[in-house]
């Protein structure tokens, strides 16, 4: 009993638990996590441009 309840709520977190279960979220796909990925890297480098 105490390793299913282990297992299922703080193995991985309760974050992920109220994440997956109560805010219905999920891990984005590999296309739109590249998309987020290259936004915030032309920020930063962008930002690093500018104020050289």
């Amino acid at each position: 009993m105490k390793a299913g309840i282990y297992n299922k709520y703080y193995k991985l977190g309760i974050e992920h638990y109220i994440n997956k279960h109560y805010l219905h979220l999920s891990r984005p796909d590999v296309r739109t996590d590249i998309f987020y990925m290259a936004v915030i890297g032309t920020v930063i480098v962008s930002s690093i441009l500018l104020g050289a």
